[in-house]
């Protein structure tokens, strides 16, 4: 039997050929299409984002450093036996800075990496958690990440998943938000005034303020409002007047140099931390304190703000703590001893007041600019 090999037509050859290489050429184009999708656009897709609520961020810093910082009901704290108050505002920016993060895959070669920051001593780690971090074993960790160098002249930064070799450029710097926020050897990220931002939003209008003092009747600010013509705020004129009573005698004061010892207090900062066991052992805790002067803040409406100084050590120092946020903190000896005022100086001239120089050499420190703000007027 004669078998004859079948040939099909040239015709059919190549168009089977060309469909071939049409359908390898639109999987080629998929595939860059992905490529290009992952180098470009969001740091973390949108499919990834809803899954990581933010309720707590870890911050590591070379090998040394580590802070947890737990939001609460009412504010962020740092998750340690102080129990700092952070700053939420900074705090939104790191996590958003990853959420929203927009920017372009730099380098994807393992062995470049230390070119964009990353393996360095100073490399700093950060970790975003779900609502469990307190109960899950491995701390409910939502995403994970190393912060390499900033990018100024971009306002940017590089940015590379735990475990990636891929170095994202985005149009945040993490990076900065961290290093910025440090004071001196404190932990980043802390909210260091001396009365929180968090309770003087709430509190709204300032009713009295009270310096208490061993020994002596309290110093009593009442602030008024006054009614006054727009003409008359072109010319300069305040519209608030200040007055002190030390039990029924009524103290001389400058009106200016009395608020300007109100903006002192509400920006001021602290110098260290002590734990809550520290707070108790110092006597500013408790139900029986035996802190040697207080500083109360009473609005209109809602819980007061008492801070409780303890006697200075021999450098001038002095340990405070804060009934409203329950941290306790110590003080350099030059703001100690702006924190509680002598009845004779709250009559000085503005110019001459301990406390707007202090503030002046603030600013002029961080070339800013004065300012003296009226106290909060409502919520």
């Amino acid at each position: 039997m004669n078998f004859r090999t079948f040939a099909p037509p040239l015709a059919l050859l190549g168009i089977g050929t060309a469909l071939f290489f049409a359908d390898r050429a639109l999987e080629s184009r998929e595939v860059a299409r992905r490529d290009m999708r992952d180098r470009i656009g969001r740091l973390i897709r949108a499919e990834e984002r809803a899954k990581i609520p933010v309720s707590a961020i870890t911050i590591e810093i070379g090998e040394l450093e580590k802070y947890r910082f737990v939001k609460f009901e009412d504010r962020w704290r740092l998750d340690d036996p102080t129990g700092a108050v952070a700053a939420t505002d900074m705090l939104e920016s790191l996590y958003k800075s990853f959420l929203e993060g927009e920017g372009i895959v730099r380098s994807t070669d393992p062995n470049r990496l230390a070119d964009y920051g990353f393996g360095n001593k100073d490399v700093i780690r950060v970790m975003l958690h779900g609502p469990d971090v307190m109960k899950k074993k491995d701390r409910d960790v939502r995403y994970r990440c190393e912060l390499g160098k900033s990018i100024p002249e971009l306002d940017g930064g590089y940015v590379r998943r735990d475990g990636s070799s891929d170095v994202w450029s985005i149009d945040s710097d993490p990076r900065s938000i961290i290093e910025k926020s440090r004071r001196g050897t404190l932990p980043p990220m802390l909210e260091t005034t001396l009365v929180s931002r968090t309770w003087l939003a709430a509190a709204g209008q300032l009713n009295e303020l009270r310096i208490e003092l061993p020994g002596a009747p309290p110093l009593v600010f009442k602030l008024e409002q006054l009614p006054i013509q727009e003409e008359e705020m072109r010319q300069g004129k305040d519209p608030f007047r200040w007055t002190v009573t030390r039990g029924d005698a009524s103290i001389p004061i400058d009106n200016r140099t009395v608020m300007s010892f109100y903006s002192f207090l509400l920006s001021a900062n602290y110098d260290g931390l002590y734990d809550k066991k520290s707070a108790l052992e110092l006597g500013l805790a408790g139900a029986e304190p035996k802190a040697a002067s207080r500083v109360v803040f009473v609005p209109m409406s809602g819980p007061s703000c008492e801070l409780r100084f303890a006697p200075a050590r021999g450098d001038g120092k002095r340990a405070m703590f804060n009934t409203e946020s329950g941290v306790c903190v110590d003080l350099s000896a030059e703001i100690a001893g702006l924190a509680i005022p002598s009845p004779e100086s709250l009559a000085l001239p503005t110019q001459e007041s301990p406390w707007q120089k202090y503030m002046l050499a603030q600013q002029a420190a961080t070339q800013a600019v004065p300012s003296l703000e009226m106290p909060p007027t409502g919520k």
